[in-house]
Parts: structure tokens; C-alpha cells; sequence
């Protein structure tokens, strides 16, 4: 009987702990989150909410299953009137990263096709005479900005891991989708030096959904569920 009351004790434990996937599995539409990064601080203070943290609600989930059990992700879409706002919780083993992304807002999200058709063909490899679905994403993105006043060029290199597709699940759909991530960095020191391309559908001119996300890491005390 001991063991049992420990044992349970024990996953009550896990069940808190933001440094499991477990725990942001319990995330569900129209909950909050809080987040304390610099930017999240800074966005409480331009709408005076206050100088500690920033909550935001909740809209929709997304969750991709690696095919090999190599990862899993969580894409939170935050609601945030100026920007396509996601957290991002990955799991590789008993590893996990967090990451705040906002969609780039040079590039509309579209089909691959759409990308296409608007002249987002850079997006995809080089010199690939293939059928759209079949087009393999860019081993590099190259960005450019402005830092004060200067023109500054970023590139970003694809991370090791290339391309990673499986099961995905969106949040009050059970249909199950096709979900592919291919994630970038710069070693640029950059407040955003994270970029990821997030593919949901199949990988047809008609039915695949692509986002192109830019962002940063976070620490496991920048982030909790309310």
C-alpha cells in the first residue's frame, strides 16, 4: 500500500514538471500559457500588463510524431493580434527543447504550390527536376535584415537531422495528417537565431500547408501552463 501511495506521488510529480513532454501534452485550446523571456516581458510592458511574465491564450495544436520515434513536437499557436505566434515543445529521448517561433511575415503561408507560384522557389533545393511533392526543402536559408541602419545578411544552415516527417494530429481534427519539420540556426549572435519550416498535409501542390517560423530558444523556467 506504500508503494502504491509513493508510486503515485511519484507520476504526480512528473505530472508538474515542465521539462517532460507529458507535462505540455496536458496543454489544451483556449488555456493559457505563461511565458518570461525578454521578449515576452518586453510585450507586457508596450500593453501594460504588468513586468514579470505574459499570458496568452491558447488557439490551436499541433502535434507531429517522427516517423522512427526519433522526436516529437508541440506547436502551440498562441493568440497574439500582431504576430502568427508558437510555442514549440520537442522531444528527442528525454530531452526537451523550448522555443518561441513567429511566422515570418515576408512569406505567406500556403500550399506548395503557393510558394511556388510566389516566386518562393529558394525554399527548396537546387536543380530538382521532380514533381512538387517530391521536392526536398533548401539545405540553407539566407535572410536579409537591417540592424541599426546596416543591412545585415543572415544564413541559416539546415540542422544534422535534415528533414523529419510522421503522424500529426491538429487539434480538434481526428484526421490524421503528414506533418513534416525541417529546423535551421545561425551562429550569428541574433535575438532570433532559430528558423523552422513547418509542413502539415500531404506533400502535394494542393493539400500541404507550409509555415516558415523564425524564433528563439527558451529555459524551462520562461514557460509554464496556467
Amino acid at each position: 500500500m506504500f508503494f502504491t501511495k509513493k508510486k503515485k506521488k511519484e507520476e504526480e510529480k512528473v505530472n508538474l514538471d515542465n521539462s517532460t513532454f507529458s507535462y505540455w501534452e496536458k496543454a489544451e485550446p483556449g488555456t493559457f500559457v505563461s511565458l518570461s523571456d525578454e521578449q515576452a516581458i518586453e510585450e507586457a510592458m508596450r500593453l501594460g500588463k504588468g513586468t514579470t511574465c505574459m499570458d496568452y491564450q491558447i488557439l490551436t495544436i499541433t502535434k507531429i510524431e517522427e516517423t522512427n520515434g526519433l522526436a516529437n513536437w508541440l506547436f502551440l499557436q498562441l493568440d497574439c493580434p500582431e504576430n502568427e505566434l508558437y510555442l514549440m515543445l520537442k522531444s528527442v529521448g528525454n530531452k526537451l527543447d523550448i522555443r518561441i517561433y513567429f511566422a515570418l511575415p515576408e512569406i505567406e503561408p500556403g500550399t506548395r504550390q503557393n510558394l511556388l507560384d510566389d516566386g518562393m522557389d529558394w525554399l527548396f533545393a537546387e536543380d530538382q527536376h521532380l514533381a512538387v511533392e517530391d521536392l526536398a526543402y533548401t539545405p540553407q536559408i539566407v535572410q536579409h535584415t537591417e540592424h541599426n541602419g546596416e543591412e545585415v545578411e543572415l544564413l541559416f544552415k539546415q540542422k544534422r537531422q535534415g528533414e523529419l516527417s510522421g503522424p500529426c494530429t491538429l487539434s480538434g481534427d481526428k484526421q490524421q495528417l503528414l506533418g513534416t519539420v525541417v529546423e535551421y540556426s545561425t551562429t550569428t549572435d541574433w535575438d532570433n537565431p532559430e528558423m523552422l519550416i513547418l509542413e502539415t498535409g500531404a506533400r502535394d501542390s494542393h493539400t500541404s500547408y507550409v509555415r516558415v517560423l523564425a524564433g528563439t530558444s527558451l529555459s524551462l523556467s520562461e514557460a509554464e501552463l496556467l
